[in-house]
């Protein structure tokens, strides 16, 4: 909540590709200084931290963080612009129905959806749906004393 609020604020008056530039950039710097620290947080992670990607993997985590990441973080930045923040936030509730569908569609993964995750979708798309008639700003009446 936080962050979309200050995204709000940085859209009005920031370029974009700077901001997200800026906000991946600084994620990248400060999980990479955190990295050696985590074998003592889990120790199951202890080992080799880093390792060389294949041509293939390399290509395909390229094209992961630029057309899974970047775009649609750079859009929902122009987004920001034109909608409210707390609009931007419900909408990005409907990314693991994305993801589930996608899932299922494209991996064949339906084992796990049951009535109780049907009922969640419902819940979720019509808050997402209603959101604009509930949500319609209200006139503020003006003070007695003004």
């Amino acid at each position: 909540a936080v962050f979309g609020s200050l995204n709000k604020r940085l859209a009005a008056r920031g370029e974009a590709l700077t901001a997200t530039a800026l906000e991946l950039g600084s994620g990248v710097i400060v999980l990479t200084a955190l990295a050696p620290l985590l074998p003592a947080v889990v120790p199951a992670l202890a080992g080799t931290l880093f390792e060389w990607p294949t041509p293939r993997d390399a290509a395909l985590l390229v094209t992961l963080a630029l057309a899974c990441t970047l775009l649609p973080f750079s859009l929902s930045f122009v987004a920001l612009r034109h909608i409210s923040a707390f609009s931007a936030q419900l909408a990005i509730n409907l990314e693991p129905i994305y993801a589930i569908v996608l899932a299922a569609l494209l991996l064949g993964e339906q084992r796990e959806l049951t009535v109780q995750f049907y009922a969640g979708v419902a819940v979720i798309i019509a808050a997402v749906s209603l959101q604009p008639f509930v949500g319609r700003p209200r006139a503020i009446a003006a003070s007695a004393g003004a």
